[in-house]
């Protein structure tokens, strides 16, 4: 009544929910099976919900994928109590079941249980650990007077397009901080590897596909759109909510592949350009 100036019914209301639940029933259900996705990037943020009298925080699991055109997609989501094996091992077997094919490469941060349900439903595939999320880890391990030391020093791990080249440079990093701080240095000599694995693929999907990133700035769109919300009454409105907004985004990412095949635009200076992970 505020924003527009005149009123609407409940029944009205209703009517509308019942439409976009059928929308996001449809766009949950569709099938994957017309192109192949070489490239999935997944991550997950939390929402606070009512249930059973309480409000507790639950996770919405998101799944991205890259067609083998370089095209940006939501495959889906779900609502979860958590970060599980279980929850991320149900939604991964739901996209399966759509028909999902052709995956190469799945770019997460270290949760355990995207680890977990990766080895179990992506036997084979290779994973990217997000280098954005290892970096942030270790600098939060260290003083402030020497983050920015550390800091200089990942950022000459991954300086060099040869993948044995920055092990080796990772080897080093990882000595010399052994004594100040046994546990970065463990961690740099233990999962570096993990974050190099997409060194082995053209040096243009390098540049996009190292980190989560791309999700993490729909992420971050999501927030400022549910921060409106603050607390949800129920898991519905919530799944609700975010589908839609999911949708919306879906859609921006079609038109904009659509867009790409008539106007050729610059990648350099472009992070949200979908057709670059192709070239």
């Amino acid at each position: 009544r505020e924003m527009a100036g005149f009123d609407l019914s409940a029944s009205t209301v209703s009517n509308a929910m019942v439409e976009l639940d059928v929308e996001i029933k449809k766009f949950r259900e569709r099938s994957l099976s017309e192109h192949s996705y070489p490239y999935l990037i997944v991550d997950a943020r939390y929402e606070n919900i009512r249930k059973h009298g309480h409000i507790v925080k639950e996770a919405v699991l998101i799944v991205v994928g890259i067609t083998e055109r370089g095209c940006r997609e939501v495959l889906g989501f779900s609502i979860g109590d958590s970060e599980s094996e279980t929850s991320w091992g149900d939604l991964f077997k739901s996209l399966k079941s759509r028909g999902l094919h052709g995956v190469e490469l799945i770019v997460s941060d270290a949760h355990s249980g995207i680890i977990k349900a990766i080895g179990k439903h992506f036997q084979g595939v290779a994973w990217q650990r997000c280098r954005v999320h290892f970096q942030r880890e270790l600098l939060n391990r260290v003083s402030y007077k020497d983050r920015r030391e550390l800091s200089a020093d990942l950022k000459s791990i991954f300086a060099s397009e040869n993948k044995r080249h920055c092990q080796l440079v990772a080897d080093e990093v990882s000595i010399k901080w052994e004594k100040r701080y046994p546990v970065v240095s463990k961690l740099l000599a233990d999962s570096t590897q993990n974050c190099l694995t997409i060194k082995g693929f053209p040096a243009l999907h390098q540049l996009r596909l190292s980190s989560t990133n791309m999700l993490e700035r729909q992420m971050r769109v999501l927030k400022t759109r549910t921060r409106v919300v603050s607390i949800f009454p129920n898991e519905s409105s919530c799944e609700r909510y975010i589908g839609a907004l999911l949708i919306e985004t879906h859609e921006s990412w079609l038109e904009e592949s659509q867009f790409s095949q008539y106007v050729k635009m610059p990648v350099e200076n472009d992070d949200d350009y979908n057709t670059d992970y192709a070239r």
